[in-house]
């Protein structure tokens, strides 16, 4: 007996679906052993630096080598600022021994922006990170833990003053308490993005002002004071800061905000944080505003050298694993807290309470992180400094950056974030890299575990102008690199394979 017309189109349907199967299975299979190319292996993938990782380094080398990055210190304590390194330095194998897992180097790595010259860190910063905030004796039950409060009602009859979560929540309370003790700040305000910080400052303002904003900034901030700005009736002028006295010249009588980012999104450049404050504070009624997000608190604190108001996008940095978008402001002003309490309460750009907690679990893992993101990104940065197909390298924590003394006066250290320019420096070369990117995510957004590269002039800042791109060097060539806490050795490899098959050499 036939199977009927209906069993021989669910039979076809099987065999289809599982030849689709195998085409999927074929593919990830092809996936998988081009990443193994990249990376050396899948048991190299998973061991890091283990023994497999150590073969071939050189005898009496093994697990004790201390990796290129030391040599690389070594080479270049006392180098002046405009040294450019004249060392074609070979890829790194991928066998070379991974810095994360050789005990000396985790040794080193805690003191590795000190050895480079930075300020020395707040040595409690470690525990001011896990502890400000987060108290038990804020909860009768004792936790150690903050309790997710999703709760949008309290009792009023209660002494405590919750009443409505918009106004004011216990577990956002715990964050802002946090975030504003790692910038040395006496007050903070979270909110549900960096662009709601962003705007929550510019709200401070009134028609009639005036702002004197950095010309090279976050394309959202760029957006904001372009588009936004003139529309309340403020007036807005961009300018160059690393020359201070571009920013004298603008100053009004109505100026009642200055605007920086330093490094600057996306060509790395380094204000005066301290000589700028100065002037401002020559000026009465003039805010000095600095977005720290490239920086974090570890690395940088503004308030510190002078800034009244620091802002960031915690999806980067601070909370550090791409899962929270939220933002935040903190200042040591009463006058300005109060101010921006009543806009948040106000324009309402509430946080969700689990996202509260979860950027104050991550919170408590930022200096570890960004000891580890600064390794990295240097060892990648100064892997693409050397690079037959890299015209040039934008990193502060490099001798070769035109700020870089500047940038070790003012800072702890750098995080993973830089840019550099393609060899060539053309779009269609610039695509074709990123395309051949293994371990390299291209995405925007920074400051996660997965490493990532984007192309500013067609992603980021493409809604600028293109005169004002090439006039700020955001050419077709830049890209912008935010290392995560992978391998270096895997990231290094996966550009230079990247590099040579996109770039003529």
């Amino acid at each position: 007996m036939g199977i009927g017309r209906k069993g021989r189109e669910k039979d076809m349907g099987e065999r289809e679906g599982r030849g689709k199967d195998r085409e999927k299975a074929i593919g990830e299979k092809k996936e998988k052993k081009e990443r193994e190319k990249v990376l050396g292996g899948e048991e190299m993938w998973v061991k890091g630096g283990g023994e497999r990782g150590n073969k071939g380094v050189g005898e009496g080398e093994g697990k004790s080598g201390l990796g290129s990055l030391h040599h690389y210190l070594d080479d270049h304590q006392s180098l002046p600022d405009n040294h450019t390194s004249q060392k074609v330095h070979q890829p790194l194998p991928v066998n070379t021994p991974c810095l994360h897992h050789d005990p000396i180097t985790t040794k080193m790595s805690r003191r590795l922006a000190e050895d480079l010259g930075y300020m020395k860190n707040d040595s409690g910063f470690f525990s001011k990170a896990v502890h400000e905030g987060v108290s038990s004796s804020k909860w009768s039950h004792r936790a150690l833990v903050p309790p997710v409060v999703t709760s949008t009602l309290f009792d009023l009859s209660s002494d405590e003053d919750y009443f409505y979560s918009r106004i004011k929540n216990p577990t956002r309370s715990c964050l802002q308490e946090a975030l504003a003790a790692t910038e040395n700040a006496k007050f903070g305000v979270v909110v549900s993005s960096g662009q709601a910080a962003s705007s929550l400052v510019v709200h401070l303002l009134k028609t009639g002002d005036h702002i004197v904003a950095m010309d090279d900034i976050y394309a959202g901030t760029n957006t904001v004071l372009r588009d936004i700005v003139p529309r309340m009736g403020i007036e807005i002028d961009f300018v160059d800061m690393r020359d201070l006295s571009y920013v004298r010249k603008l100053l009004k009588s109505n100026t009642k905000l200055v605007w920086i980012e330093s490094p600057s999104n996306p060509t790395m450049k380094v204000i005066d944080i301290r000589a700028l404050a100065d002037m401002v504070k020559q000026h009465e009624g003039i805010l000095l505003a600095i977005d720290n997000t490239f920086m974090s608190p570890y690395f940088q604190r503004p308030l510190d050298l002078g800034a009244d108001i620091v802002m960031h996008s915690m999806s980067k940095y601070i909370n550090g694993h791409s899962d929270v978008v939220m933002g935040g402001v903190v200042t040591n002003r009463e006058d300005v807290y109060n101010r921006l309490d009543s806009l948040f309460t106000t324009l309402g750009p509430v946080p969700s309470a689990f996202d509260c907690y979860l950027v104050l679990r991550s919170l408590k893992t930022l200096p570890v992180r960004m000891e580890q993101h600064m390794m990295t990104g240097l060892e990648v940065a100064r892997f693409l400094e050397g690079h037959p197909c890299v015209e040039k390298v934008l990193h502060p924590g490099l001798p070769s950056h035109p700020q870089h003394q500047l940038s070790k006066s003012q800072s702890f250290g750098h995080s993973g974030m830089f840019s550099f320019y393609i060899k060539g420096n053309d779009l269609e070369t610039a695509k074709n890299f990123l395309k051949k990117l293994k371990v390299f995510t291209q995405a925007t957004s920074l400051g996660g575990p997965e490493s990532l590269c984007v192309h500013p002039a067609t992603i980021t800042h493409q809604q600028l102008p293109l005169e004002e791109r090439e006039r700020y060097g955001i050419t077709a060539g830049l890209i912008r690199v935010s290392c995560g806490l992978e391998t270096p050795a895997h990231l290094t490899a996966d550009l230079d394979q990247a590099l040579r098959a996109a770039v003529p050499y």
